[in-house]
């Protein structure tokens, strides 16, 4: 049978990315969500989470910043994971070329402290723009972090919808779904407000800007993608169920 994990990255990123995620799994059009530690907006997760614990979450291991003009820094102090302002690198490439395995572990466990000291519980673990999987030491490091966790951290087939021509969207998400294969497998969406705020974050991206996160919102809770989801005989899932 065809097994289908629903997962909104980002959570804690921005305040319209927070308002889409909550309201995507109040309609029940995600099944699991992964959390920034080191966001601005984590705050608001928190107190969101405490009352909401019904709902599946994860922690989006946070190594990059990518927006030119809305960054994040470490919870800790490591040098070799920092740019010259003290951000995290924006690329995963320069993160692959610079980062210290051991500092990446060190981060890595204190982002994974503060979403569980702040009284959340987790089920598994990921990576913002899959940054972890840029090395092996540093994905085998995190492995190991999960385990000592007791944190789901499995590759499962994957899909990212990219960004599809406009009049195609749901077609394409639609089309994502006819041709799931049979087992577990995860649909990855950015789900968000396109509003000043989110604007203002993907200036000039054209990757995860604020119209893509709001068609991605807007497939997801759409009557057409839910029948297709129906038509297909595809059962919804979450990490916990993994």
């Amino acid at each position: 049978r065809k097994k289908l994990i629903i997962h909104a990255d980002d959570l804690g990123m921005c305040q319209s990315v927070n308002s889409a995620i909550f309201k995507a799994f109040d309609y029940h059009a995600i099944t699991s969500a992964s959390i920034m530690a080191p966001c601005a907006w984590f705050p608001l997760v928190v107190d969101w989470a405490k009352k909401n614990s019904q709902y599946d979450l994860g922690i989006h291991i946070t190594l990059t910043s990518e927006w030119k003009n809305y960054r994040w820094r470490p919870i800790l102090n490591c040098m070799s994971l920092v740019d010259s302002a003290g951000y995290f690198y924006a690329t995963e490439a320069e993160f692959a070329a610079k980062a210290d395995v051991r500092e990446v572990g060190l981060e890595a466990m204190v982002q994974i402290e503060t979403v569980l000291n702040a009284g959340i519980k987790v089920s598994h673990i990921d990576s913002h723009m899959f940054t972890v999987y840029s090395r092996l030491d540093i994905r085998n490091e995190c492995e190991r972090i999960a385990s000592n966790y007791d944190l789901k951290f499995k590759q499962i087939p994957t899909i990212m919808a990219g960004t599809p021509p406009v009049t195609e969207w749901i077609k394409h998400y639609c089309n994502i779904l006819a041709e799931l294969p049979k087992g577990i497998s995860q649909l990855i969406v950015h789900p968000g407000y396109q509003n000043a705020e989110l604007e203002a974050i993907t200036e000039g991206t054209k990757l995860g800007n604020a119209e893509s996160r709001r068609r991605d919102l807007q497939v997801i809770m759409s009557s057409e993608f839910k029948s297709k989801l129906d038509e297909y005989e595809i059962e919804l899932i979450s990490w916990k169920d993994v």
